[in-house]
């Protein structure tokens, strides 16, 4: 008897720390995911190998509710072979994420980034194409890479079963008379828009063009014109 309560304290148990590292970056929109010594640590595929790049993963972490998130970082080598996207640049970023999360997101390398909307099936990642040249989006100054993930809109749904009450040796009268459990479990649907203000803004700059009725454009120094 002793051990299974031990068994349920340790199950209860995992279950907060889990609810608890949830609800403790639910507020949270961005993660960055700083590379130190950069250009040291980061090196594309050596041309022996017969991948096309090299990946890095990040820790996972938890954000917008939204629940074991990972960034991965691809490396593309140098290719006699010509590939699309060669000359946009030699490195890709992609967001790994937990079957059924539903999110709208924009991932970034340095200062170049791109807004995608997927939902993600747990057995495969979502990402750029070939999006920039590493090198150039190191921190001269430390030499780190940032990677960062923000998320615009994140729509998760959480399943929680209906568990039965513990049976008792003899239950009263009140216990006898209370109505039975029904099978089946209870769906949690959480929704964390964090671009309303952004869509606010549009919605109101929508409204002012409407009330535009003349442009003019007014073009300084008009007899230069010819000159240009």
């Amino acid at each position: 008897e002793t051990n299974r309560r031990l068994d349920i304290l340790d199950e209860t148990t995992g279950r907060l720390r889990e609810a608890v590292a949830e609800m403790e970056n639910l507020s949270t929109r961005r993660v960055d995911w700083v590379i130190k010594r950069a250009s040291e640590c980061l090196r594309p595929a050596s041309a022996s190998k017969s991948s096309l790049h090299k990946s890095y993963f990040s820790p996972k972490f938890n954000i917008s509710a939204a629940f074991g998130l990972q960034l991965e970082l691809q490396l593309f080598k140098d290719s006699d072979i010509p590939v699309d996207g060669a000359d946009t640049g030699d490195c890709a970023v992609f967001l790994w994420a937990c079957k059924g999360s539903k999110l709208s997101f924009r991932l970034s390398v340095g200062s170049k980034s791109i807004a995608l909307d997927r939902v993600f099936n747990g057995r495969v990642p979502y990402g750029s194409r070939r999006l920039c040249w590493f090198r150039d989006q190191i921190n001269p100054r430390d030499d780190t890479l940032t990677v960062s993930v923000e998320i615009l809109e994140s729509i998760r749904e959480v399943e929680h079963a209906i568990r039965p009450p513990e049976l008792v040796e003899e239950p009263s009268e009140a216990e006898v008379a209370k109505p039975k459990t029904l099978d089946g479990y209870v769906l949690f649907h959480r929704h964390i828009n964090n671009r309303v203000v952004e869509q606010v803004r549009s919605q109101v700059d929508l409204m002012r063009s409407r009330m535009v009725r003349k442009v003019e454009w007014r073009v300084q120094q008009a007899s230069k014109l010819r000159r240009c």
